[in-house]
C-alpha cells in the first residue's frame, strides 16, 4: 500500500502478509483515510506504521469470492457478510470494533 502525507509531501509504503489471505476483495475507508477495512482487518494508519491492526473479523475463510462488508466510520460499526464456512447461508453481521 502507498500513502501520501499532504503536509510533508512524503510517500510511504506499508505491506502485510496474512494467513488466511485478505479476502474478500473489498475496501472501505473513512473520510480522511486514516482508518480502512481491507480483507478481514480494520487498520488505523497510526497503528499500521507500527505493524499493528485495530481490529480483525474472527473465523474468516480468506476466500476472495465470498462475503463483503462496509465500515461505517461515523458510528464505528462494521456491517458484513463474513462466512465461516463455504456453505454458510449469507447473514448480515453488525459489529463494533473494540477501540
Amino acid at each position: 500500500m502507498l500513502y501520501y502525507k499532504v503536509g510533508s509531501g512524503q510517500v510511504n509504503t506499508l505491506s502485510w502478509t496474512a494467513s488466511p489471505p485478505f479476502g474478500p476483495r473489498a475496501v472501505s475507508v473513512n473520510q480522511d483515510g486514516t482508518r480502512w477495512m481491507a480483507g478481514w482487518i480494520l487498520f488505523d494508519l497510526n497503528l499500521a506504521i507500527e505493524g499493528a491492526s485495530l481490529a480483525q473479523v474472527p473465523y474468516v475463510l480468506g476466500d476472495y469470492r465470498l462475503g463483503g462488508y462496509a465500515y461505517d466510520y461515523s458510528r464505528n460499526v462494521i456491517y458484513g457478510d463474513m462466512p465461516t464456512t463455504a456453505t454458510e447461508t449469507p447473514v448480515m453481521h453488525i459489529s463494533t470494533p473494540t477501540t
